[in-house]
């Protein structure tokens, strides 16, 4: 009878765990329910730290859950977590056979190499995406528009703009038959269309997609919304490729503090308008201004240097920019080098990016009289190949480049390292390269007060064009003319 007992008291406990177990586990379920809302709107609503506390205690009650993998490599995404975010999606892939979250995958993986700098991978799994939804969708659908559009900024960030244009024109034309006028997905499409436009230099064009894209934008969110914000910031680069430096400032600002609401003051997106307006800054000469900027966004991009690696060697590139304005030239430098590390270690030396920092920082050590290791940073770019006479051609174009900005004395450094590799190149005397680098080293010495050595080479370039320089390619008459006055002053 006690045996007996024992073994019914037993089987009552164990079914009473059982129940309570299927209990605990629907609660729990329940839970992560509420932890997956709760963690998409802060998605939805820029709060990615928040949000990605709370999927985690999402899948810590239910693990296996498509839908909440789905979103948090999203908000790895967005937290620049790349490599991270794409093992979830491989996840998602692998536990996952709904056609529909499987393109979305693929988009997103796409996403993820494209913000690597990887185009050739970001293309592969855009392709992915794009393959399952024409089959299960068709060519005409807005998840098939998605992928068009992925496709043409992948295009457009490969430097490919007639791909990049006819892709994305692709997704706008699906979008406008199925859409509403008024849909912002369409504003998005414009704004995109804008910036390849940009890219071509067809301003006209660019501004009048920004346009379109602002007028949707501000009737279907307002005025001080993140999408009118996008809007903004385009017009302003539009404006600024333009030349127009106050009305790019001013879209700039407006995008700026709609930013600074929304996002706060340290977030990604809104160093990328500090760097905007330090540029604009930079450009009108306030020099100052441009670097209180800069070191708004470099701020912001330090404090996760890890995972903002290339925007804070750009930001970099842009100090040592606005130094070099400042003729602070050691300061220059400093930064100019600083970006250097960074996109050695990133891009590789080979990249373009990379090279045009050897460039510059060649040209900088030339400017502080150290021709030698100017040199050498030179020879790591395409400078190298050109020949003796060209390269003699390209530093007399740098030259006067520091002239027309009333750097006079590192205008003469140039020049005479013009006149060293002409002379080494060896042409015939007659040579206009000849006349045109004593003519300029000539005005340079005079703009500078230095008569005495300014005369001598406008008398040198003028005996030369007496001679057989061929017509049209240097005035005989001006260089007389600025002689004369030269003489006179």
């Amino acid at each position: 009878m006690e045996e007996y007992d024992n073994d019914g008291y037993q089987n009552i406990l164990e079914d009473y765990k059982i129940h309570q177990r299927i209990k605990v586990k629907e609660e729990q379920k329940e839970i992560a329910k509420a932890d997956y809302l709760q963690a998409k709107n802060n998605f939805n609503n820029y709060s990615n730290i928040k949000a990605l506390l709370q999927i985690n205690e999402a899948l810590l009650f239910d693990s296996g859950n498509v839908l909440y993998l789905f979103l948090k490599a999203q908000i790895l995404t967005e937290l620049s977590e790349y490599d991270e975010s794409l093992n979830v999606f491989y996840m998602v892939i692998k536990l996952n056979i709904d056609d529909t979250l499987r393109s979305n995958s693929f988009n997103n993986m796409g996403l993820n190499y494209k913000k690597k700098n990887d185009c050739k991978k970001a293309l592969e799994y855009y392709g992915k995406a794009l393959t399952i939804q024409e089959k299960v969708f068709g060519k005409e659908h807005p998840f098939t528009a998605i992928s068009y559009n992925n496709i043409g900024l992948t295009y457009y960030d490969n430097g490919n703009y007639e791909k990049a244009l006819d892709y994305v024109k692709k997704a706008l034309s699906i979008d406008e038959k199925l859409l509403n006028k008024g849909d912002p997905t369409i504003a998005s499409m414009y704004n995109n269309i804008a910036t390849i436009y940009n890219a071509k230099s067809d301003f006209k064009m660019a501004l009048e997609y920004c346009e379109k894209a602002l007028t949707i934008n501000e009737i279907k969110f307002g005025k001080e919304d993140i999408h009118s914000a996008v809007s903004y910031n385009n017009i302003g680069f539009t404006y600024e490729q333009m030349g127009d430096l106050d009305k790019a400032l001013d879209y700039y600002v407006k995008a700026l503090a709609i930013n600074e609401i929304v996002f706060g003051k340290e977030y990604n997106r809104t160093a990328i308008l500090y760097n905007n307006i330090g540029v604009i800054y930079k450009k009108k000469g306030d020099f100052d201004k441009a670097l209180e900027y800069y070191g708004k966004a470099l701020a912001i991009y330090e404090k996760a240097l890890d995972k903002n690696l290339l925007s804070c060697a750009n930001t970099y590139n842009n100090i040592g920019a606005a130094y070099n304005g400042k003729i602070d030239y050691d300061k220059a430098l400093e930064y100019f080098e600083n970006a250097l590390r960074i996109r050695e270690k990133v891009l590789g030396k080979e990249d373009i990016k990379t090279i045009d920092v050897y460039m510059v920082i060649g040209l900088l050590y030339i400017t502080k009289g150290d021709k030698e290791k100017g040199l050498s940073f030179l020879a790591k770019t395409e400078y190298s190949k050109l020949s003796a006479y060209d390269k003699s051609d390209f530093l007399n174009q740098i030259g006067l480049s520091n002239f027309k900005m009333n750097k006079y004395n590192e205008a003469i450094i140039f020049f005479k390292i013009a006149l060293d590799f002409l002379k080494e190149s060896n042409p015939p005397k007659i040579d206009a390269l000849y006349a045109i680098i004593y003519y300029n080293m000539a005005m340079t010495y005079c703009y500078n007060k230095q008569k005495d050595k300014a005369l001598p080479l406008f008398e040198e370039a003028i005996s030369l064009l007496s001679k057989e320089v061929k017509e049209g390619e240097i005035d005989i008459q001006e260089v007389k003319r600025n002689y004369e006055k030269c003489k006179a002053d």
